[in-house]
């Protein structure tokens, strides 16, 4: 409902000009679809959305908007129109969707033909408890010209275009979706002065359906009734600060890396190797250290892991320091170890930013996949990813990220939903103080917050960074170890996590400790450090 705007009363117009759709050129993968079942239309595809505001630019959450047309062939299903058997019986004809707390809709459903002398158009119309607040219909802009023939919306001063890029139609393959993104704004002025005059636009038209809207859903393609409701994507390029870091972003940028350099060799372990290596991650030199076991490489190569580690102090943090018992292990074990820096660690170049608000270390840790490619003893299909607290958020974005990490390990792993930071929140006490010189990450958190408010899936910012709100492009198995006694991450974390893969059938194992606290100390680390040897073993 609109809880303060307007009501039932209210006198609504449209503000012309401000409704602006962009049609541009972006897969659409349906959540646990991966082909089409028998009864679902697969030819040319748009995905229908935006959002519902007031002239002040606040969100209508909870109204309700109706859309209707004809399909790929002009025929509408209406008892005026044509041959009931000319019908498609896999295109639902009209849909309904209620906007989300955020305003917003989306329908799945095609470019409908024209007929007749009407050019290709979509009608909707945005109701509130019964009350239409406006009806319209929407063209497309490559059809501009017989738009201005139509006799119906040649002369209207309110006709509503879909825009379309020039680039979108050679970019879509043949089961593509064109996404519309289109913000619908309404001028409830409690019956003031500027009340809509109607024109013959914002008719209804001959073929308003003859049928109950509120049976219906907002896939148009597809006769199921159990399919998940189609929600708005948010694409690439959508947020003006930040949005480097959402997934969309992510999936759609080149991450590269390099030839790998050593630098210095160590004294060895115990069955392996050990060097000071680099190698480049956007420009800056990133050190790491790097284990190989003893030994010719099996045929394909050694398995891999890239290896995260958790919060340190990046002005202290040596890369020979810390986490020696967890690499030491996994390298007499047979892997290929690279534990890297990250960027503006010790000697490594860049900022550090942080991992839950910039995808630096992300990206860091992507590099590293791509630069281990490139040596001829590691198998290039067989590497894994590995982090702790922090780089948990890592690890799992980079698994959403880059499909050729082929297993994922997470310790007293933190921040998924970004609902749950405000919940949990992180007590490090390893981190600087409240009022000290900010860092880079806290600067970076600040500006975020400052623009989209607190982390709050409900937002399309922090939805679109969410990872377990882009889970379904997890498609490697994943190991959780967590303790009940961490103080620093709270175990509510993983719990949730969890709960997210099982809802969306992810192969994933967990397991809880005990005690151990937020490094799963001895006598428990022993257990932890041979479930995740195993399963990397397993799955690489």
């Amino acid at each position: 409902m609109f809880h303060r705007h307007g009501s039932k009363n209210a006198v609504v117009s449209i503000v012309v000009g401000i409704l602006i759709l962009a049609l541009t050129g972006e897969a659409f993968i349906h959540a646990q679809d991966v082909s089409p079942p028998a009864g679902r239309y697969t030819g040319s595809k748009v995905l229908l959305q935006g959002q519902v505001t007031d002239t002040a630019g606040a969100a209508l959450p909870g109204v309700v908007v109706e859309i209707w047309q004809a399909d790929d062939a002009g025929n509408y299903n209406h008892p005026a129109d044509s041959d009931p058997s000319a019908l498609r019986e896999d295109f639902q004809y009209f849909g309904a969707a209620v906007t989300d707390e955020n305003g917003e809709y989306a329908f799945l459903t095609l470019k409908p033909a024209p007929y007749e002398t009407r050019p290709a158009h979509i009608h909707f119309k945005v109701k509130s408890s019964e009350t239409t607040l406006l009806t319209s219909q929407f063209y497309f802009a490559e059809d501009r010209a017989d738009v201005e023939r139509d006799a119906v919306s040649g002369g209207a001063n309110d006709t509503l275009f879909l825009q379309t890029p020039a680039d979108v139609d050679s970019d879509l393959a043949d089961d593509g979706v064109r996404i519309a993104r289109g913000n619908i704004v309404l001028d409830l002025n409690e019956g003031g002065p500027q009340s809509l005059t109607p024109t013959a636009s914002q008719a209804e038209g001959p073929y308003y359906p003859v049928v109950d809207f509120s049976a219906y859903d907002n896939n148009l393609l597809s006769a199921a009734v159990d399919d998940d409701p189609v929600r708005p994507v948010h694409r690439a390029g959508e947020f003006p600060i930040g949005d480097d870091l959402t997934i969309a972003a992510l999936r759609e940028r080149e991450i590269t890396g390099s030839e790998i350099t050593f630098e210095q060799t160590l004294a060895n372990g115990v069955g392996y190797a050990q060097y000071i290596a680099s190698y480049i991650s956007e420009g800056n030199k990133i050190y790491g250290l790097l284990t190989v076991p003893f030994g010719d490489p099996p045929p394909g190569g050694f398995k891999a892991i890239v290896f995260n580690h958790g919060y340190i102090p990046p002005a202290s943090y040596r890369t020979t320091e810390r986490y020696v018992a967890y690499v030491s292990t996994l390298a007499s074990h047979g892997f290929v170890v690279f534990k890297i820096d990250m960027r503006g660690h010790g000697n490594s170049e860049g900022e550090p930013t942080g991992s839950y608000f910039s995808p630096g270390y992300t990206i860091d840790a992507i590099a590293a996949l791509k630069s281990l490619q490139t040596l001829d003893f590691v198998d290039p299909q067989g590497i894994g990813i590995w982090g702790h607290s922090m780089a948990g958020n890592l690890a799992l974005r980079a698994m959403l990220v880059e499909p050729d990490i082929k297993a994922g390990v997470i310790w007293a792993g933190a921040v998924y939903s970004y609902d749950d930071f405000v919940k949990y929140r992180i007590s490090d006490p390893s981190r600087p103080p409240a009022g000290s010189a900010p860092s880079p990450s806290r600067r970076r958190s600040r500006a975020l917050i400052a623009l989209y408010g607190e982390p709050d899936s409900t937002h399309p910012y922090w939805r679109a960074v969410s990872l377990t709100e882009n889970i379904d492009y997890l498609q490697s198995p994943l190991q959780i170890h967590h303790a009940v006694n961490d103080t620093v991450v709270n175990i509510g974390y993983s719990i949730e996590l969890s709960e997210v893969l099982t809802q969306h059938n992810k192969f994933f194992e967990f397991y809880q400790y005990g005690g151990g606290g937020h490094d799963i100390d001895s006598p428990y680390f022993e257990e932890a450090i041979l479930r995740t040897v195993a399963f990397f073993k397993q799955h690489l």
